[in-house]
């Protein structure tokens, strides 16, 4: 939020004078996830008329956090997503009985994902409402004459003075074993994956984070032959240190914590094999697994290059700045943080 916050403020003093075939919005907002919806609704907070606001994705359903998350444990307190829904003065006139759901859970607890995708598809409705909604897919990306020119699938052009990327960003996969991947959404939805998994497989998974926790709880849990759980590290949990958190972004919570510390590491899955993740030992083990599942973190959606020229891999971490009125923000563009 806080880079959002200092985005529109420096933006809305841009003038511009740009003259195109058809009169540009202010802003184009690309991606309806968490992210997509927080720069709307920070937009909207700081003045910008909505109807100078649009707002392209393909579906509208909050990311990939609403497509395949909604039975995933949360791994932040209850209060942090509350904190975000009424972060915004937009985000108001939309209350429906799913944000009691999310406000009578118990604050200080991890919450199911699904109790904050309710709200936010509420939100979501209510801000496609107001604001230039449009369902389809960004295909191209120009800057041409000072304006911002995004093409779509069904072949519109959205001009703009500005242009925030809030495009959200997929499960990392390694090239072992890539004709027996399961893919980490899958794995993350406990009926979907038993319906993928049966009592005959030795299933390997990659990864020592959060959604790699899960996914061995999961998988452990469809009682599989035998699982091979591939580390870099051995798991991390948070440690209060007043102020700020040790492991604070990577320790494990909630759910995942409770059946990393009272399961596997009190040796109670016998079906699990812990194998430090080498090149060697995954050549070794992988070929004896029937199933795979990298939990090795995620990386930005693909992108259209600026002008058919200039990839866009570099931007600046602190205020999602990539070129000229060109912002990057969300999972695909982190904010940076250093803690003490």
């Amino acid at each position: 939020m806080r880079s959002l916050v200092r985005i529109a403020a420096a933006s809305l003093l841009f003038i511009s004078v740009a003259k195109a075939r058809e009169e540009a919005v202010d802003w184009v907002i690309v991606g309806a996830g968490p992210a997509g919806i927080a720069v709307v609704g920070v937009l909207l907070d700081n003045g910008v008329p909505a109807q100078r606001i649009a707002w392209l994705d393909a579906e509208f359903n909050v990311g990939r956090l609403g497509k395949y998350y909604q039975n995933v444990p949360g791994n932040a307190k209850t209060k942090l997503y509350m904190d975000f829904i009424l972060s915004c003065a937009a985000f108001e006139g939309c209350w429906c009985p799913c944000f009691d759901a999310l406000a009578d859970y118990d604050q200080e607890e991890e919450c199911p994902l699904e109790l904050i995708i309710k709200p936010l598809k509420v939100v979501t409705k209510h801000l496609c409402k107001q604001v230039h909604a449009v369902q389809d897919k960004m295909i191209s990306l120009y800057f041409d004459h000072d304006v911002w020119k995004v093409g779509t699938l069904g072949h519109d052009k959205i001009m703009a003075k500005h242009v925030v990327l809030a495009t959200g960003s997929r499960p990392k996969e390694l090239p072992y074993g890539a004709e027996k991947i399961i893919p980490l959404d899958l794995a993350l939805d406990p009926p979907t994956l038993h319906s993928l998994v049966n009592k005959e497989d030795t299933v390997g998974i990659v990864g020592s984070a959060h959604s790699a926790a899960l996914a061995l709880k999961f998988t452990y849990e469809a009682a599989v032959k035998k699982i091979y759980h591939f580390y870099k590290r051995p798991f991390q949990f948070p440690v209060n240190m007043g102020e700020w958190s040790l492991n604070g972004g990577t320790g494990l919570r909630g759910v995942a914590a409770r059946w990393v510390k009272n399961v596997l590491l009190a040796g109670k899955a016998p079906a699990i094999e812990q194998v430090k993740s080498t090149q060697e030992n995954l050549q070794t083990f992988i070929p004896e697994c029937s199933k795979m599942i990298y939990a090795i973190g995620y990386e930005r959606d693909t992108l259209p290059a600026i002008n058919d020229e200039q990839p866009i891999t570099e931007y600046d971490a602190a205020n999602g700045f990539i070129a000229p009125r060109l912002f990057g923000v969300g999972l695909a563009f982190p904010e940076m943080y250093t803690n003490p």
